[in-house]
């Protein structure tokens, strides 16, 4: 009883904190502030050169077919 109550709690504050889910990762609202932040500290950076920053600082790899990780992007 105990342990389906953790879970279940633990499930309630994950949705609930999830903003949306992209990609198989729920999206929080403190994420959302750091995307904010990473755009305003890098005025001059291209959408691609952010979304590089981002994905690092997510630890996000983009993955071909042999699951290998892609040069594309690099």
């Amino acid at each position: 009883m105990v342990r389906a109550f953790r879970i279940a709690t633990c499930y309630r504050a994950c949705v609930m904190d999830t903003v949306l889910t992209y990609r198989g990762r729920n999206v929080s609202a403190a994420d959302i502030a750091f995307i904010r932040e990473l755009i305003a500290g890098n005025p001059g950076d291209s959408r691609r050169r952010l979304s590089k920053k981002l994905r690092e600082a997510w630890n996000w790899r983009r993955l071909t077919v042999s699951c290998a990780p892609s040069s594309l992007g690099a």
